[in-house]
């Protein structure tokens, strides 16, 4: 049994990632529909802060690759990656923590991985079978960050613009903007962008139907 095909889909915050993995995942299940295809996200990993009071989790750099456990996700990663399930956690942005329940990811023949330092990690950019890198300018991002905090994470305006300021922006040139150099594709994230769904489906078709060769 072939091993299922990992694509990275990197870039800053509101870059416009998560439109195109969904873009991405809506094609590929239209065009490909005998594929299963399974979203693993970074943000899932946020560390569990279960016994870290509450002005404390406010105050956590969320934008530093340290608040994450990535080594969790690469073990999952290798998981799927032999056709097990596994289950992944959830997280709760309303209170900068990991929810009691996870989420059961079945075997798929295509996982698509989504998150700001997956590229940045070196053990996560490995496993990657096509690295994506999503090239938005950051006054967008900014704009589009606000919108979503606001409407989705019950965030005000001041608090999504002082962690701008404070922690996105200095972690986006820290450990971002840099492991672009590591991308395969480079987006520019005018979304929507049906010319770049069309080339990533393509080179997912390819590597998803080319022939099985076993070991000898």
């Amino acid at each position: 049994m072939r091993e299922p095909v990992l694509i990275g889909i990197a870039g800053a915050s509101g870059s416009g990632k998560t439109t195109l993995t969904n873009q991405l995942v809506k094609r590929v299940r239209e065009e490909l529909p005998e594929f299963t295809v399974a979203v693993v996200r970074e943000d899932y990993f946020y560390l569990d802060q279960t016994d870290v009071p509450m002005n404390i989790r406010e105050q956590t750099n969320y934008d530093d690759p340290a608040a994450l456990e990535h080594d969790l996700m690469v073990r999952q990663l290798r998981q799927l990656q032999k056709r097990k399930t596994v289950h992944a956690p959830q997280y709760d942005y309303a209170v900068h923590n990991r929810k009691a329940d996870t989420r059961a990811l079945g075997p798929a023949d295509l996982i698509v991985v989504e998150g700001l330092f997956i590229l940045h990690c070196e053990a996560l950019a490995d496993l990657m079978d096509l690295k994506v890198y999503v090239d938005t300018p950051l006054d967008m991002c900014l704009a589009r960050r606000l919108t979503r905090d606001i409407n989705e994470r019950g965030r005000t305006p001041d608090s999504v613009v002082a962690q701008y300021l404070k922690t996105v922006r200095p972690g986006y040139k820290s450990y971002v903007e840099p492991s672009k150099a590591k991308a395969d594709v480079i987006i520019p994230a005018l979304l929507p962008n049906p010319r770049a769904i069309d080339v990533l489906s393509a080179q997912l078709r390819h590597q998803l139907t080319q022939p099985f060769i076993t070991g000898a």
